[in-house]
């Protein structure tokens, strides 16, 4: 499939060897924006998902991921985290390229300008909120020397897309100092940008040298959304570049829900349930059958619990994650979550700084060690079934298999043509073929 700029775009299907889970409701109150250079995600990939996952990132725009392929191991790596991806990848050369992930339960657009840039690579897809707001993510990357030709492609592609939806979100790393006011040319991509009505929103450097390369710009019509604005100096992921994290007031369309209904049992005052209970069941009758009694018990008490801790009914969205995603894995992101709010209450302890990079490496490294456990066990099960292990194989590969048979579903009456052409064509062919064969249909 060709994307934007004649570079192979990937867009993923669920993977049936993930597990779900259902995660928040969808009354969340914002979408959380994660924006990062990793300059190669190829070889941070887990300490990426693994930041989006800790984070809770809706969606992240990614810069210079070097992938090489539309389908490939890191692109089954993201998926086996619950989130799907959308990339545009240099072919013929090493470096660049831009990527869009996003949760699983996301339905994303692809958007291709009509026009060919040359002074940029980009990603980009829309999505609508629950309110029916159309918006536009693009995720920049532009390489090389600040020329006149990049401020003649902006002014042409914000010309098309700042028409075609409610709101626009511009993210990436733009290798631009808008600070350095005496460059001519960073100053027209900068009115460039406002003449638009692009709101810049990042402020502190975003890179290890200093300055800011990163940048987030917001075009709201009808300011529908606010944007609150973090970057992590920190460097964590190992990059030359911080990671930028957002906040929008927006509540995005989830593709799958379910109902569920739990009781607030934290909040049952303990001393007047017993009371209660004990009330309760002291003027139950014991007279009747063994089964009668139980069921009058049960109804009782049943009736107790719904004054005390009533059922609350709640839809949340249903989203995919790891199988592998066990108790210990999870007991220890929450130890690492730990070690990070440790830290940051600290204000920059260095010890704690030092813990906290630890519970990060034990924790990539225990998800590597689960992964492989798992799959193991996977390919251990379909032994001697070579079907399951070619499937293992591809999903681990990110290969979708399409289907050699030609698709009838919509024109059965063209099946059951194409079927008696086959054997009169077959007969016509080969004289001695018993006619009884031949259907007539």
């Amino acid at each position: 499939m060709s994307g934007v700029n004649g570079l192979p775009i990937q867009t993923e299907e669920f993977n049936p060897f993930l597990s779900k889970k259902q995660v928040g409701p969808d009354t969340a109150t914002s979408l959380k924006f994660f924006l990062f250079n990793p300059r190669s995600i190829c070889n941070k990939v887990l300490q990426v998902m693994e930041t989006l996952k800790d984070n809770t990132i809706d969606i992240a725009g990614i810069c210079e991921t070097w992938l090489r392929d539309a389908n490939s191991p890191i692109t089954a790596t993201i998926k086996s985290y619950g989130y799907s991806i959308l990339h545009n990848h240099r072919k013929e050369k090493k470096g660049g390229g831009t990527a869009l992930i996003y949760k699983s339960s996301y339905k994303l657009a692809v958007f291709r300008s009509k026009t060919s840039f040359s002074s940029f690579e980009y990603t980009a897809a829309t999505i609508r909120t629950n309110t029916v707001l159309k918006v536009l993510f693009v995720i920049i990357y532009r390489p090389g020397q600040m020329s006149a030709l990049f401020n003649q492609d902006l002014d042409t592609f914000l010309s098309e897309i700042s028409s075609k939806c409610d709101c626009v979100v511009l993210g990436g790393d733009l290798n631009i100092h808008f600070d350095h006011s005496n460059n001519k040319l960073y100053q027209q991509s900068l009115d460039i940008l406002q003449s638009f009505g692009m709101k810049r929103h990042v402020f502190d450097p975003t890179h290890i040298g200093g300055g800011i390369l990163d940048h987030v710009f917001t075009l709201s019509l009808n300011e529908q959304f606010d944007c609150i604005t973090r970057v992590d100096n920190m460097n964590v992921l190992g990059s030359d570049h911080f990671p930028v994290y957002c906040d929008f007031r927006l509540v995005l369309e989830n593709k799958h829900f379910k109902d569920i209904q739990y009781r607030k049992l934290k909040e049952v005052d303990l001393d007047l349930f017993g009371e209660d209970l004990r009330s309760a069941v002291g003027e139950c009758t014991v007279t009747g059958s063994f089964k009668s009694v139980i069921t009058e018990l049960n109804n009782v008490t049943l009736k107790l619990l719904d004054q005390h801790a009533p059922l609350i009914s709640k839809r949340v969205s249903v989203v995919n994650t790891a199988p592998w995603f066990d108790k210990e894995y999870r007991d220890l992101r929450k130890l690492r979550r730990k070690a990070e709010k440790a830290w940051r209450k600290s204000k920059n302890d260095k010890d704690l700084l030092v813990k906290y990079k630890d519970s990060c490496s034990s924790c990539s490294d225990l998800a590597l060690v689960k992964k492989k456990a798992h799959f193991k066990k996977v390919i251990d099960r379909a032994e001697g079934n070579p079907k399951t292990l070619y499937d293992i194989v591809n999903q681990q590969l990110d290969r979708n298999q399409s289907s050699k048979l030609p698709d009838y579903t919509e024109d059965l009456p063209k099946l059951a043509s194409d079927f008696n052409s086959f054997f009169v064509d077959k007969k016509e062919k080969s004289p001695d073929c018993d006619s009884a064969l031949i259907p007539l249909l």
